[in-house]
């Protein structure tokens, strides 16, 4: 960024864009306390928060690649924080949620292991209904099929995991589960009697068929059985003639 357009943001856009630059100089993984910064600066500096998440998304296009997953991550403290600090009062989901799917393609251009892990934060965040899963598919398009799925696989071991001691969580996936269940009976109900009128169908056109055919044949044998005595009369006439 030019320093006079540094120079005209507000102090806390300056301060929070000074933590990500100080970001780039350290070898990734952030370190926790790091992430802590940036992350309490972006909650100060909310009423601009329309400049942070250009930030961001200018970081994750620009940066080297062993920096794009620092984005994600990012990304990722900011809108935890925000929706647990200021619950539907929250700016920064949907402001990233704007420009997700381009935000994606610059993050998959990164490390093999790096875009498994990307994959992953993805999957959670559509399993923590962060965002929707309509945009998370979106991104997760971008990614090669083999690595989406290992990275999907990650994410749902992950937040399984999670919620294992939450019986609450527990009875509600048991219930989907059923639910499930009881669809799929449905549906293999109906495929079935689907099926029954289907053949029901097949067997009442196939009784009516031989009645028509033999009514054909009938009607045909009577043509050619005609033809030879109408052909005798004829040549009868003549024989009487001559």
């Amino acid at each position: 960024m030019m320093k006079k357009e540094m120079s005209a943001l507000p102090e806390p856009v300056k301060s929070f864009n000074e933590e990500l630059a100080e970001m780039l100089t350290q070898k990734p993984p952030v370190s926790s306390s790091k992430m802590k910064d940036i992350t309490r600066c972006a909650m100060k500096a909310q009423k601009y928060y329309k400049h942070i998440v250009m930030s961001v998304e200018k970081l994750i296009q620009k940066c080297k690649p062993e920096f794009k997953l620092s984005g994600i991550y990012v990304i990722d403290a900011i809108v935890r924080q925000s929706r647990h600090q200021y619950k539907e009062k929250d700016v920064y989901a949907g402001r990233f949620e704007a420009n997700l799917h381009t935000t994606a393609t610059h993050l998959f251009r990164s490390s093999k292991g790096d875009q498994v892990k990307i994959c992953r934060t993805f999957k959670l965040w559509e399993l923590n209904k962060v965002f929707s899963y309509h945009s998370i598919q979106k991104c997760l398009n971008n990614a090669n099929p083999d690595i989406r799925k290992e990275g999907v696989q990650l994410a749902e071991d992950s937040f399984a995991k999670m919620n294992t001691d939450k019986p609450g969580v527990n009875v509600d996936i048991k219930k989907q589960q059923k639910d499930l269940e009881e669809q799929r009976r449905k549906i293999l109900e109906q495929q079935e009697e689907l099926k029954r009128k289907q053949e029901a169908l097949f067997q009442q056109n196939s009784a009516a068929i031989p009645p028509i055919l033999g009514n054909l044949l009938h009607f045909g044998q009577n043509d050619q059985s005609d033809e030879p005595a109408t052909k005798a009369a004829e040549t009868a006439k003549k024989v009487k003639v001559i």
